[in-house]
């Protein structure tokens, strides 16, 4: 019942499971919302311990009819004549090695580097290693600048079984397709800038589902690899062992992944990263040592993902700060080896302003800042219409109401194209107008709860309130409200006095997660809610006098 674009693949994170599913292990599903037409199927290994036990739905894995396994080929290169035709050229070469063309998408970006992608497939790995040989050369001798293989992941494979059917490459999670990824341009500027000038390090910060992971994903997979960079990421959500020795050894062993796929891996480089007779921290040292030339060519990056969690999750505050205090030391130093950090931006501004028992105050001032907010409107257009090319249309009028219900924000309108592409696969459309919008939104906006869980961060008491005026301020044409005209409304929904430090005390805390936002070219500070998808939700879901009024808080 639910369609393969809402299938979504846990990675286990419990000892002695793999992290990844590989087709053909055993598998039990979780069925989500089941019936409606945006169920979700979550696929767990039978053997996870997190697998659902009751009420938990049976699965196999349907074969390819296609023989061989599909592989994505990501290229980049100097745009020229003839420089599609010599690449599919080597690719025709192999065809009676039974190299098979699945298909192909190419464009040019503003740099005017030529982005190209395909899909082969062959019944066993000898021709694409040949395929593989053969870019490299065309690599070496500069006819392209960067060469990526990489197997189809489960998702695309079962979409790729089904080509009549409308592709639907949104996602409301972290993006792992460039073709979803639009913008950044200026922020990806000023890291490289950071990377390849004095500095060394970037700190990447923002509200949460901004795309902060998004663009740590687009940096490794595209951007970094393009300049020379060898990119390593590690996720600290996923850490098995918040310590510092399941920190290091986490490290480690990404570096060790990464290197092994990289075409100037050599043992030497990575042996001392695989010593158990000393601590990992001192084995990463080690390894950086004795391999600091070879680490010079390969031009290493560290990514850390939601640095933060140092700060919030680790209850063992000793091993937080050492780690801290490693990074701060390997980001000091400015040697081969170079740190871009996530975070959140409420943290990352209160840690600036006052400091924490983790130093990590220290560590990100050594880092060159690089916030990060909803994305352009010329941005989100390109969003819209780009990914799904001329199989599917919207309407102009639809696009409009899409940027203004989402505000931009690369979370809302993802999933607001998911839904819509969803539905535009079930009925069998090819051109979606705002009849179709007004069909998708109800159910999607009956798992608001969910959907705005990072807004509702302060929602009780007076902060709801504050929240409750502006939502049921809004129109399409909001200019906000300035603070007099809040309290009026708090006033009329039962709050007898309306302190004026107490009111821009709340205004501050929905302004810094992300809720509220101050409009712009306004001589006098205005609110308003910045999401209006966002403030309908709240306006239907909390009408009438707010809780806090009820019981008299003030």
């Amino acid at each position: 019942g639910a369609s393969p674009e809402r299938v979504r693949f846990v990675q286990c994170q419990h000892p002695g499971c793999a992290k990844r599913l590989k087709p053909g292990e055993p598998v039990v599903g979780r069925l989500d919302d089941p019936g409606k037409a945006f169920a979700r199927l979550v696929v767990y290994s039978a053997r996870c311990p997190s697998a659902p036990q009751q009420d938990a739905v049976p699965l196999i894995w349907i074969g390819d009819r296609r023989k061989g396994e599909p592989v994505r080929i990501s290229i980049q290169a100097v745009d020229r004549l003839g420089l599609l035709r010599d690449i599919l050229d080597e690719i025709y070469a192999l065809h009676p090695q039974g190299l098979y063309l699945l298909g192909a998408e190419a464009g040019v970006d503003r740099e005017h580097k030529a982005l190209i992608h395909f899909r082969v497939s062959s019944p066993d790995s000898q021709a694409v290693h040949a395929l593989e040989d053969k870019l490299e050369e065309m690599k070496t001798a500069g006819r392209l600048d960067n060469v990526v293989l990489e197997p189809l992941s489960p998702l695309d494979k079962m979409l790729l079984s089904q080509p009549d059917d409308l592709p639907n490459p949104y996602s409301p999670g972290a993006v792992d397709d460039p073709r979803v990824f639009k913008g950044r341009v200026a922020e990806i500027r000023t890291i490289l800038d950071a990377l390849e000038g004095s500095q060394g390090a970037a700190v990447i910060y923002g509200i949460s589902r901004v795309g902060k992971t998004s663009l740590l994903r687009y940096l490794k997979r595209v951007v970094l690899p393009a300049r020379g960079f060898t990119p390593v990421l590690l996720d600290l959500q996923g850490l098995v062992r918040r310590s510092e020795y399941g920190f290091w050894q986490a490290v480690n062993r990404q570096i060790l992944r990464t290197l092994e796929e990289s075409p100037l891996f050599s043992r030497r480089v990575v042996r001392h990263l695989q010593r158990v007779d000393v601590s990992p921290y001192e084995a990463f040292n080690l390894w950086r040592e004795q391999t600091a030339e070879e680490l010079r060519t390969q031009r290493l990056v560290l990514l850390f993902d939601e640095i933060n969690l140092l700060e919030d999750l680790w209850e063992d505050r000793h091993a937080a700060a050492a780690v801290v205090a490693q990074l701060k030391s390997l980001v000091e130093e400015r040697g081969p080896l170079q740190c871009i950090f996530t975070m959140q931006e409420v943290l990352f501004k209160r840690i600036l302003m006052h400091g924490t028992q983790l130093s990590l105050s220290a560590l990100l001032r050594l880092a060159v800042p690089v916030p990060l907010d909803y994305i352009a409107p010329s941005d989100a257009r390109k969003l819209i219409a780009e990914p799904m090319g001329d199989k599917l249309r919207f309407d102009d009028r639809l696009v409009e109401r899409m940027l203004f219900l989402t505000a931009c924000h690369p979370y809302y309108l993802q999933t607001l194209l998911l839904n819509l592409v969803g539905q535009a696969r079930e009925q069998q459309k090819r051109t979606l107008g705002l009849e179709d919008l007004q069909s998708v939104l109800p159910e999607m906006l009956s798992n608001g709860q969910h959907l705005f869980q990072q807004f509702l961060q302060e929602n009780r008491g007076f902060r709801r309130d504050v929240m409750s005026a502006l939502a049921h301020s809004n129109e399409d044409a909001n200019p906000g409200l300035e603070l007099n005209e809040i309290s009026q409304r708090l006033q009329a929904m039962g709050h007898r006095e309306v302190a004026r430090g107490g009111l821009i005390e709340a205004l501050t805390s929905l302004v810094e997660i992300g809720a509220v936002g101050l409009q712009p070219d306004s001589k006098t500070p205005r609110y308003a809610v910045r999401v209006p998808l966002f403030s309908h939700w709240f306006a239907r879901t909390y009408p009438g006098i707010p809780i806090a009024a009820k019981q008299g808080l003030r």
